[in-house]
This record gives structure tokens, sequence and C-alpha cells, in this order.
């Protein structure tokens, strides 16, 4: 079987393969093959991998938009490869190599070499992938000492690896298939468990009349620890309570507890109003996301002007662990270029690591499943406190936050803004949602002149670096980098885009339009 063989039509007399040559080449094309369909397996959720799989950043390659032909994983694209290359090796036994073989086996060697590299550079080290990629070397060795014959151009090996590439094409709308109906099938059920109005948003049953009454006219009913453990309705308030609620309304100088939203009027009183938190509490379970939140005594025009926020600013915010430094944080999704995602955070999350777990999540999108992701440090300056991550996705993100334009201090040296962030246990969930309403204004930074900072006219609820301060529409116009007790400073929406502008993303949206109030 391995004897040598005169080539009738060069009369090339190739050397014979030897049995070692040929066990070596079938041991790494088996190691190969069974990685990729491990991969494959795991894909549609048969198997699931240790230390891989969606909270590993070798998911986000695999299944990522680096595979071509309508977005193919990779695993899908090495499956089809590694079948094809070995049907080829094993005809090869009595047969000297073809040239076209060998010519696939290299190209397929330098996207091994290539892809290697891309995990060294995000120091995302896979065990899978490096198995299946470093044996894909060592056969391209193997097949480099090989015989060959000129006259030998086509090998059914390429048939065969075509062939596999119409099967896995095949896999790959059934996989789609099945993420499609899985992911409407979850937008449903949270829909219809969790926002049955969407209009809502994180406002209760209780409150919602609110946003379509006169505030004069209707007052939110307060509810005790134990009807809100047990879930029972609110009982409506006596109009000798709403009298002595009114009374002490007016002592309290609007100041509410954490699991409330206290908001005044615009005019004369905003700031009072500044001293108001907006503080709501948000949980999520392993399937989906649910926001609840207590709200009482806010005037219509406020509600509407929060609700807008929380809409924008909640979608576009994600959720970090830095398990390196075991920190959690909050991030900012600032642009959205396919196959990447942009996040802007404070430099202390990402401290001492290159990458870090990013969850993103909308609670409000029909169409949008919560993912999870890794996300690697592209940008970092320890003087603004600013860093800059990627990440791949193949699903659709929610919108990015725009960042508010050049900002006018002499014109507007102070506006109404809203400080949002999470501050829950370091498990990259989101446990707690704060919201804080103050007056803000420009000060040079504590560490640095140079850079400026919001300063904020009343204590904010949020802890976590990385937080977002926007603006009444919603854009983003600072972000937490340092904490200090209860003092957190944002970075300035000028020193925001000056970083942006520097680091590559200077043809971002800014929003000129409202840049000053």
């Amino acid at each position: 079987m391995f004897a040598m063989q005169r080539n009738s039509r060069s009369g090339i007399l190739p050397a014979e393969i030897s049995i070692t040559q040929f066990s070596v080449g079938m041991l790494f094309l088996a190691v190969c093959l069974g990685v990729s369909l491990l991969l494959v397996l795991q894909t549609f959720g048969v198997v699931e991998l240790p230390n891989s799989g969606t909270a590993y950043f070798c998911d986000g390659v695999l299944n990522g938009p680096y595979g071509p032909f309508a977005n193919w994983p990779i695993s899908f694209l090495s499956l089809a490869y590694f079948t094809g290359i070995t049907v080829g090796w094993i005809l090869a036994i009595d047969k000297p190599l073809s040239y076209l073989f060998c010519t696939v086996v290299r190209i397929g060697a330098l996207a091994s070499v290539w892809f290697l590299w891309t995990q060294y550079s995000d120091s995302s080290f896979c065990v899978y992938c490096a198995a299946l990629h470093g044996f894909n070397i060592a056969f391209w060795f193997v097949v480099e000492r090989s015989p060959r014959s000129t006259a030998a151009i086509y090998s059914p090996a390429i048939g065969v690896l075509v062939g596999a590439l119409v099967i896995t094409a095949m896999l790959q709308v059934v996989l789609s298939e099945q993420r499609s109906t899985a992911m409407e099938k979850t937008a449903k059920e949270h829909l219809l468990a969790n926002d049955p109005s969407p209009n809502s948003f994180d406002v209760t049953k209780e409150t919602r009349g609110i946003l379509e009454s006169d505030p004069q006219e209707n007052q939110v009913p307060q509810r005790t620890s134990s009807q809100i453990a047990t879930k029972e309705p609110a009982v409506p308030p006596s109009p000798a309570e709403q009298s002595a609620s009114e009374a002490n309304r007016e002592n309290s100088n609007g100041v509410e507890s954490h699991q409330s939203l206290a908001m005044g009027n615009q005019s004369s009183t905003a700031s009072n109003d500044a001293e108001s938190n907006l503080i709501e509490q948000s949980s999520r379970d392993d399937d989906e996301w649910s926001f609840a939140a207590n709200i009482s005594h806010a005037r219509t025009d406020d509600f509407a002007i929060a609700a807008s926020v929380r809409k924008t600013v909640r979608n576009g915010m994600v959720r970090m662990f830095n398990k390196q430094s075991e920190l959690s944080g909050n991030g900012v999704l600032i642009a959205v270029r396919k196959p990447f995602a942009y996040i802007l955070t404070s430099a202390s999350v990402v401290d001492r690591t290159k990458r870090v777990s990013v969850l993103t999540g909308a609670s409000d999108a029909s169409s949008y499943q919560p993912e999870k992701h890794y996300a690697t440090v592209v940008a970092k300056s320890n003087a603004n406190g600013l860093a800059i991550l990627r990440f791949m996705s193949r699903s659709a993100l929610p919108a990015a936050i725009p960042v508010a334009g050049q900002w006018n201090s002499t014109d507007a040296p102070q506006m109404q803004a809203f400080a949002t962030g999470h501050d829950g246990p370091n498990n990259s969930t989101y446990e707690n949602e704060a919201w804080t309403r103050a007056v803000v204004r420009v000060k040079p930074s504590e560490t640095d002149s140079s850079i400026d900072t919001w300063q904020l006219s009343s204590a904010s609820s949020t802890k976590g670096y990385g937080g977002a301060l926007t603006d009444q529409q919603g854009n983003l116009i600072g972000l937490a980098t340092r904490i200090d007790g209860e003092d957190i400073a944002y970075v300035h929406t000028d020193e925001i885009r000056r970083f942006l502008e520097k680091n590559g993303l200077n043809d971002i949206a800014f929003d000129t339009a409202n840049a000053t109030p």
C-alpha cells in the first residue's frame, strides 16, 4: 500500500509515504477533527465544555463574525475544513500529494498562526483552540515532508471539502433558526411577564396612572415593607393621611429613601429638586431581566423626562467584572461598528488586566437577548481615568448612548443631570440600579487642574466606577472615574470627546444640538 508508484503521465517516481508519516498525520488530524466537532456540538447545546462557551472569550471568537459566509461560526468552518483534509489524507495513502492539497493545507496553517496570535495579543488563551490550531500547524509540517507530484493537480479532498462546506452551511441555517426562535420566545415571555405596558419602563402598576393624570389629583399609594414582600396591592390612603403626608413632604425638602424617585418643580425649586434621588431596585435571574421600582410623589413632566432618560441610558449601560482585581463596575456603549462594539469606562475597572467580562442587555428591547462577552482594552489613560474596550457580537446590540457636544460653560454654568450606575456584587449581573438627579457645574479635577470634572449638588447614590452622567435628553456628559468615600468624580464631556477622538473614535455622532441646555 505504501509502495512507490510511477506516475504514467510525468514519469516521476515519487518516494513512498512512510507508515510513521501517515500515522502521525492522522493523529494530528484526529485531534483537530475531534475538537472541531466538540465545539460545533457545544454551539448547538449538545455538550458543555469546561472553560469554554458563553462565559469565555473563545466563544466570542469561535461564534464571532470572523467566520465568513453569512457569519458562520468558526467551529463550523474548521469542522468542514478538517473533514475534507482528513479524507484527502486517507486517500493519499498510496498516491503522492497534489499541489492543490498542499496549498490548501498551507493556507489552513497560516490561518491557525493568525488565530493563535489573535488569542495571544488579547490575552485570551483557550486550551481547545490552542490544541486545534497547534496540531493543525504540526500537520502542516508533516505534509511539507511528504512526497508530492506536479502531475497530481486535483485531489478528491477538495471535493469532500466543498461538500463539507455545504453541509455546515445547512447546519448554520438550522442554528440560526433555533437561535431566532429562542430569542423571540424569550422576548415575548419577558414582555408578558415583566412589561405588559410598552411605555411603562420600570414604573409599577400602582404608579402608571400618574403618567396620564394630573399630579394634584392622583397621589401614589404608599406600600409597606410587608406589602412589597408579599406583593399585596397597596391600600389607598385616607384624606387625613393624605393631608399629613402633604405636610411631611413639605418639610422633608423632597428627599426620599433608596426605594423612591423624588422630583420637584424645575423652576423656582430646581435647587431643592437637585437634592432628590432617583433610586430603583432591579434584579436578574438566570433567564431574563426583570426591573421593578417603587415610585412616589412625582410630577407628570418630571416622569416624562426621567422615563425617556432611563430608556436611552439603561439600554446603553453595561455591567463589567475584572476577574484579576475582583472589581465590578459600569460602562457605556458608545459605538457599534459591526463586528465590533466599543465601551467607555473607568480605567480603574480594567486595572491590571487586558480584558474584562461584559454583560449587555436592554430591559425593554423585544428583539435583544442579554449576552455575556469578553472585552479587550484598546485604550487607557491614567491621567483622565478613562478607558475604551472592544468586543465582538453577532447579535443586535442596543443603541449606543450619544455623547453630548462641546459644552459652553459661560452661557450655561450649570444644568440638570442624571447619574446612574449598577452597584451589585462581583458576579457580572445586574443587582442594583441607582439613579440620582442633581444640578451639576464644572470644576477642575483635584488631581489634574487641566482636566475638567462635574460637581454634583447632591451626593450620588451610584457607587460603581464607570457610571454615566447624562443630561435631560439622555446624552452622555460625564463618566464616574474616581470614588473617594462619597465623592464621585465625573470626567467632563469635553475631556471624553478628546479622549475618543485621540483613539480613533472621532466619527461618533456627537449631539451638538443639545450641547447647551
